[in-house]
């Protein structure tokens, strides 16, 4: 037993002697030698089972290999699953949703309403040499909303657009330079369902008194979109349609309604390609939409190239003059940047270099990340048959009027319910912990704990070995 004491003495004592002086090494010799040591603990007691099994003594060189390929399967599966991750989740962390089907009408905005004449120029206009656009006050015969007659000028302001100077409802955006003194909160709703509580009107075509018609045919063209928007057909969104004399047309408004998280204003514009309404403020007021930045995307663009603005882009014009006679030759030239829009993130465009030249391009312009969809079911009868058929009707909305000529427009939502969907993240951070927790705690037992003991060994245990080294 002594002889067994002092041989270990003499062993501890050797080892002192020869023991390498770490001041006569170099930094990088050091360093090698003290992660040598440090992993060599680790992989002694770290919880992950197959790294343990790998070194573990007294087993045969096919059996370790064996166990690396294992453990080296494992962490490849792990790396696959970690891609997919990314590239299907976290590098497209938004999804769109159905949270509602019966979302009460109520909660949801009622389109927004326009109507221009086929009619540009008065006849009698002409004459008097007066103002020569159709008025408002004269096409717009008789109006109701929510089952209550009203005055037509109460729920309907002239708009300027494309199509000319129109009529509208419900609209709540003006021009950039602060909008018509109005709010998202002011967009009407249609509380109950059915035609009489929808809006109904109406119109008057003034036949005779057609000048100027940009159609071969008499009536109105009507215009359905988010009250948000602007009557811009180019900027999609939008549902045209044609009503004429002596017809009764029916448009049944079906909505989607989308609505985001307060998690999806954390990532970037960049990342959630889109935009608030409450972004941008100091071009839209509040009221940013994809509609109203294309629209003001042409007219910088406009103003770039030809050094006006036409009449009909909602923006005061005091930087700007109103594009005139003078202009037409500039604006012809460019007209296609007026209609067409270069499609972004367009990959394959192969055939396509002189329409994409040629086109509008508008980078900055995001969708909305909340918005409204309006679809719409239309039908058309003559207007004597639903005369004749429902007095209940004739007698509520047509006492007093002659309906010779006429034409009656009635847009509603037919049931109480509407579509809720809601735009979210795909994956919250504490699912993608407990994702990632659980598939690798499956192949190779990896937890917090295995963290721990990673931060452990490889940062304290590393400076006190190093410690240990030198003193």
């Amino acid at each position: 037993m002594k002889d067994n004491n002092q041989s270990v003495w003499w062993r501890e004592y050797r080892r002192r002697l020869y023991k390498p002086n770490p001041r006569n090494m170099s930094i990088e010799t050091v360093l090698r030698i003290n992660f040598r040591k440090t992993f060599s603990e680790y992989k002694e007691h770290c919880s992950l089972t197959g790294l343990q099994r790998i070194w573990k003594q007294n087993q045969g060189f096919k059996q370790r290999i064996i166990r690396t390929l294992l453990f080296l399967s494992m962490l490849g599966i792990i790396g696959y699953f970690f891609q997919n991750l990314w590239f299907e989740n976290l590098a497209r962390p938004l999804i769109v949703t159905m949270e509602s089907s019966t979302y009460p009408i109520s909660n949801i905005e009622f389109p927004a309403v326009t109507l221009c004449n086929f009619n540009r120029i008065n006849k009698s206009a002409m004459e008097k040499w007066s103002k020569l656009a159709p008025q408002c006050n004269e096409l717009l015969v008789r109006c109701a909303w929510a089952g209550e007659i009203v005055e037509c000028s109460d729920i309907f302001t002239v708009q300027r657009t494309v199509h000319g100077h129109c009529c509208a409802f419900n609209l709540v955006v003006g021009n950039f330079s602060g909008g018509i003194g109005r709010s998202i909160d002011m967009i009407k709703r249609q509380y109950q369902p059915g035609q009489l509580q929808g809006l109904n009107v109406v119109l008057d075509s003034k036949i005779e008194d057609y000048a100027y018609s940009t159609f071969n045919m008499f009536g109105f063209e009507v215009l359905i979109y988010d009250a948000t928007h602007y009557a811009d057909p180019t900027g999609g969104n939008i549902i045209q349609r044609i009503i004429q004399p002596d017809q009764f047309a029916l448009f049944e408004i079906n909505t989607v309604k989308q609505v985001a998280t307060k998690e999806v204003r954390k990532y970037p514009p960049k990342t959630r390609k889109c935009f608030f309404h409450d972004e941008m403020k100091e071009e839209f007021k509040d009221f940013y939409s994809y509609s109203a930045c294309i629209v003001m995307c042409r007219i910088k663009t406009l103003k770039s190239l030809c050094k006006c603005v036409p009449y009909y882009f909602p923006i005061a014009t005091q930087d700007a003059p109103v594009c005139s006679i003078d202009h037409l030759k500039c604006l012809n030239r460019y007209k296609d940047k007026l209609f067409y829009l270069f499609p972004e993130g367009a990959e394959n465009t192969q055939g396509l270099e002189a329409e994409l030249q040629d086109a509008l391009y508008c980078p900055q312009c995001l969708p909305d990340c909340e918005l409204t969809r309006h679809y719409s079911r239309h039908s058309k009868i003559p207007l004597s048959y639903f005369v004749n058929q429902n007095k209940e009707y004739t007698s509520f909305f047509f006492d007093g009027l002659n309906m010779s000529g006429k034409c009656l427009l009635s847009i509603y939502q037919p049931t109480t319910d509407g579509v809720l969907n809601r735009l979210d993240v795909v994956l919250y951070w504490f699912e993608v912990v407990s994702n990632v927790g659980g598939f690798c705690g499956i192949l190779i037992g990896f937890s917090m704990i295995s963290v721990l003991e990673f931060v452990y060994f490889f940062v304290f245990r590393f400076f006190w070995n190093l410690y240990t080294l030198y003193y």
